[in-house]
């Protein structure tokens, strides 16, 4: 009885995957997305050095009176590069980078705010490069996952759910590595991504005022309670219908950055 059952359902499921309907890819080409030349760069397959061949590259500050404070300074570096992992084969990658070490995803938010105080031990591992795994996979139209596998390389979410990618801080983050290493080479690759991505941000993330959207989990400020209560809201998934001033202040001020880059 059972193997007729199962014969039965697997005929069933043979006529639904045969007759499901395909979607449409509905992307529009944005014409920087052809100058990211991130997407045809092949790996770095370096393994990034451990902390202890590298500590003499690493600024070292002096405090006599407070001991503490400098071992404290050396157990953070030491921490981030226990997280520094290698490309492979599956995810795709292109720079060895740094886990933000939540769960088995990059995330484009924590891996921005990392540059930020990575700049200053690049001469003992390049941080900045961490970037170049969300610019090597854009999508055609502009999109960047905010969240990509680091075992497959997959996205965490569908591109048009509301917690598919944000917040848009990445020019910010380059922007300040050229202003204190002045890498003009860098600043002129990534200046198309940064663009086509602002673009398609400005397409799907915002309203007809001219404000944008997110929700917790986009915004990267999860359980902010900013949700109007009483309804069927959730504080990470749902925008509410309302403007999000940080989204908006974000774009704003990434605009602007893109302007001087230009």
């Amino acid at each position: 009885m059972r193997s007729i059952l199962s014969l039965i359902l697997f005929q069933v499921f043979s006529i639904f995957s045969l007759c499901a309907q395909p979607y449409y890819d509905t992307s529009i080409p944005n014409k920087y997305v052809k100058e990211n030349t991130f997407l045809k760069e092949k790996p770095d397959n370096s393994v990034p050095p451990s902390f202890d061949d590298i500590k003499s590259k690493l600024p070292e500050p002096f405090w006599n009176s407070n001991a503490d404070v400098i071992k404290a300074y050396w157990e953070m570096w030491k921490s981030v590069f226990s997280f520094t992992r290698s490309v492979n084969e599956k995810n795709g990658f292109i720079a060895p980078y740094v886990d933000p070490s939540f769960n088995d995803y990059i995330f484009m938010w924590d891996e921005c705010f990392i540059t930020m105080y990575g700049m200053y031990g690049r001469e003992a591992f390049n941080f900045q490069n961490s970037l170049n795994n969300f610019y090597s996979n854009q999508h055609k139209d502009g999109y960047i996952s905010r969240q990509i596998s680091m075992k497959d390389g997959s996205m965490r979410f569908e591109k048009y759910d509301i917690t598919s990618t944000g917040p848009n801080i990445m020019p910010w983050a380059e922007w300040e590595y050229f202003v204190n290493v002045r890498d003009t080479i860098r600043l002129k690759r990534v200046f198309p991504p940064l663009l086509a991505y602002y673009q398609w941000y400005r397409m799907h993330k915002s309203w007809p005022d001219g404000s944008y959207y997110s929700n917790g989990w986009g915004s990267g400020i999860d359980n902010q309670p900013r949700i109007p209560q009483g309804k069927q809201y959730d504080n990470r998934f749902s925008h509410g219908f309302m403007s999000w001033i940080d989204i908006t202040l974000q774009q704003i001020f990434v605009g602007k950055i893109l302007i001087c880059k230009n």
